[in-house]
């Protein structure tokens, strides 16, 4: 049988210079409750809405994503 999946929302927003989840329908709230980002190479994300923001320049001088180890968790 086929199973409509609910519809999630999410909701991102840019303010001051800084990106953020200000509400989202997922259970854990984890992105709501992320700090907002604004220097290169950080993130927030949500797993449940499969959503991946992430600050990052155009900049030649600064835009060295290449062969970069970009986390480490211990």
């Amino acid at each position: 049988a086929y199973r409509r999946q609910r519809q999630m929302c999410i909701r991102d927003r840019i303010k001051d210079g800084k990106a953020y989840v200000s509400d989202a329908d997922c259970n854990d709230q984890i992105c709501v409750h992320m700090a907002p980002i604004h220097d290169v190479g950080e993130t927030i994300i949500c797993l449940p809405h499969r959503l991946f923001m992430e600050v990052y320049s155009t900049d030649d001088a600064n835009n060295s994503r290449e062969d970069k180890i970009d986390k480490v968790v211990r």
